[in-house]
């Protein structure tokens, strides 16, 4: 039994890698928007947590103007995010659109070098300009979908939670498993 209640941690944290996992796979946009408002919810719960103790020092004589600011700063940043987690989710797209656009040019400065250096009389194989034309048809298909790629993006990362859940708990059984004869041996 207590070597299970040390262990309880680690098996919380396979628990949260294969649920995050699992909703980041299953519904990546909704998942995202839930993660987002319990921050700003937190946030908020944090901002009360100094206010009370701005007026518990104050009650003492020894306020701090910094703290009562800090509070409110944090309860309104809060109160922002959960209320415009949707919006927020928006701004996640922009990224996604500029590395469409930097695969487009990269595309696009491939095609040129290839050319460049066929002119130039370097052989060169088609892979270079096979590999700048799916650059560019990727850059263009991100591009002209972000949420779509954005999505894609969220589902590889629950794939990962949910690997990484698998392997610490092939590491938890394999640290449970009782010590093999090998050592016995050594040890008589």
């Amino acid at each position: 039994m207590k070597n299970l209640t040390k262990k309880i941690p680690f098996i919380l944290l396979i628990a949260f890698e294969l649920i995050v996992g699992i909703m980041l796979l299953l519904e990546p946009a909704l998942f995202t928007q839930i993660m987002v408002i319990v921050f700003g919810v937190a946030l908020i719960a944090i901002g009360v947590i100094h206010l009370v103790d701005y007026f518990r020092d104050r009650k003492n004589g020894s306020s701090n103007a910094f703290a009562l600011t800090f509070s409110i700063v944090l309860m309104l940043a809060g109160l922002l995010i959960a209320c415009f987690s949707q919006a927020l989710l928006g701004l996640f797209r922009l990224p996604v659109m500029i590395y469409g656009v930097m695969l487009v040019i990269f595309g696009i400065y491939r095609i040129g070098f290839y050319f460049d250096m066929r002119s130039f009389g370097v052989p060169m194989t088609v892979i270079p300009i096979v590999s700048a034309v799916v650059a560019i048809v990727a850059g263009i298909i991100i591009v002209l979908n972000p949420t779509d790629a954005l999505d894609l993006m969220w589902r590889i990362s629950g794939i990962i939670h949910i690997l990484l859940a698998f392997s610490d708990t092939v590491a938890l059984l394999l640290r449970s498993a009782p010590e093999s004869n090998n050592n016995n041996i050594i040890q008589q």
